[in-house]
């Protein structure tokens, strides 16, 4: 009966370099077993190692049952730093004295257990000068890797030759720079200062006048104005000497002195608004021959400063009663302006106003009429066969063209006769006596007469010194 255990002696303790921070893959080694039986080894060691120390129990089983175990000791330790790969040294242009900012860039770590934390002790804004940079990559093991770079702010100083303003054209300008070493480079730069820009023109008001010719009107348009960056070589116009009748467009432009150039329009129109001239006859003073009696009152002409033929117009009736008649002539262009005149038309009963007498008016039937004594009456027939009597005082007796017959009175009568066949005697006075185209019968009295027949070969006339 077999009742003597293993002898087992574990592969000798290990210390592993870590691949892994817990996936480290170790080689355990075999471990050495004696036995008179065949023996079963195991051991309760894992498949991956983590970082630190494990206890790996072995065990020996032989085929009576009898067991052995031993321990062996695995140390997988980090004892690598990362590899750590900076950024390249930086030399940059100094923007300040102090507070030069830049990106100092980023730096990669490698390592087996992994990194931790990259850091560097970079400032915030660097001096001028050189400035150490230190990087520091740190692993999970606290395994540390420094690596340095340099950062190195050099002063240079930028100068140009530049004029405090600028000609038009173009200008040359050097620039210089300059380092702490005293290293010197040029560069030209060229500024070309051109004018492009067209000069702003105001042209005058637009003017409206009144023509004082069709076409030769003379016209104060003013003076436009106008202001360009560079200058304003000149201002013209394309304005006639004279100015016709109707609209006419100013065209202005200024230019400047680099030959730029603007324009602006002015409107011009010539108007008539003047009334035309109006000349209409003179007045016109008649003595009566009839009550209402036809007058030829003359022709009115007028003129127009543009339309030189207004139409004219008046109001005048066919015939004119006695006293005063009051002509309006108006004459009116194709303007509408218009210009008014008045005209007088005065009929004379016998040389004197109406309002000089009594009236005695007769009608258009037979009348008998007779002036009274003592005044001078104006006695009117307007038509019929009448029979009329002057007054004591010299009347005047204007008779209608019936058959009528007439008697003067003792003052100096003035007899104005119609057409018809009239009968007329005188009175003791120095009568007017006038007939129409009838045949009459006429004996002048006992004054001093004057007669006047309408148609010589029809009348008889007697008693009248002046025919």
């Amino acid at each position: 009966m077999d009742t003597t255990a293993p002898k087992i002696i574990p592969p000798k303790d290990i210390t592993f370099e870590a691949t892994s921070l817990d996936n480290n893959t170790v080689p355990l080694g075999t471990p050495t077993v004696t036995d008179l039986e065949q023996v079963t080894v195991t051991n309760n060691a894992p498949k991956v190692f983590g970082i630190g120390l494990t206890t790996v129990t072995w065990i020996a089983v032989d085929t009576a049952g009898n067991s052995a175990n031993a321990t062996q000791t695995v140390d997988v330790r980090d004892t690598t730093a990362p590899k750590l790969i900076i950024p390249n040294d930086i030399t940059i242009e100094a923007t300040s004295v102090n507070d030069n900012v830049l990106s100092v860039g980023k730096a990669n770590a490698t390592d087996a257990v992994g990194i931790e934390s990259i850091s560097n002790n970079s400032p915030s804004a660097f001096p001028i000068g050189a400035t150490a940079i230190t990087w520091t990559a740190k692993d999970a093991a606290g395994n540390i890797s420094n690596a340095t770079r340099t950062v190195d702010v050099e002063q240079v100083t930028i100068s140009n030759n530049s004029p405090s303003a600028f000609p038009i054209g173009a200008t040359a300008i050097t620039w210089t720079a300059k380092d702490a070493a005293g290293n010197i480079s040029n560069a030209t730069q060229t500024v070309d200062v051109v004018d492009t820009t067209a000069p702003i023109i105001v042209a005058p008001r637009n003017i409206i006048v009144n023509a004082t010719s069709p076409t030769d009107n003379q016209v104060e348009i003013g003076n436009a104005t106008a202001k360009d960056a560079v200058g304003v070589a000149s201002i013209t116009n394309d304005a006639p000497q004279v100015f016709p009748f109707g609209q006419t467009i100013v065209t202005w432009k200024a230019t400047d002195t680099s030959g730029n150039a603007a324009t602006a329009t002015q409107k011009i129109t010539v108007v008539d608004r003047t009334p035309p001239q109006l000349n209409i006859p003179a007045d016109i003073v008649v003595n009566a021959t009839a009550f209402e009696m036809s007058i030829q009152i003359g022709q009115a002409t007028a003129t127009g400063i543009v339309d030189t033929s207004p139409k004219i117009t008046n109001n005048a009736t066919v015939s004119f009663p006695l006293g005063k008649t009051i002509v309006e002539w108006n004459a009116i262009d194709k303007f509408g302006n218009s210009k008014s005149l008045a005209q007088s038309v005065t009929v004379l009963a016998c040389g004197k106003p109406e309002s000089s007498y009594n009236l005695v008016m007769g009608t258009e039937d037979d009348d008998i009429l007779v002036g009274k004594g003592g005044i001078s009456n104006l006695i009117i027939s307007l038509g019929g066969n009448d029979i009329i009597r002057a007054g004591t005082s010299g009347d005047c007796i204007i008779a209608g063209n019936g058959d009528s017959v007439i008697f003067g009175g003792n003052g100096d009568d003035t007899i104005i006769a119609g057409n018809g066949n009239n009968i007329i005697k005188g009175g003791s006075g120095n009568d007017k006596i006038t007939v129409g185209t009838g045949s009459d019968i006429i004996d002048g009295g006992d004054g001093h007469n004057t007669c006047t027949a309408g148609n010589v070969s029809h009348d008889t006339i007697v008693n009248c010194e002046v025919r």
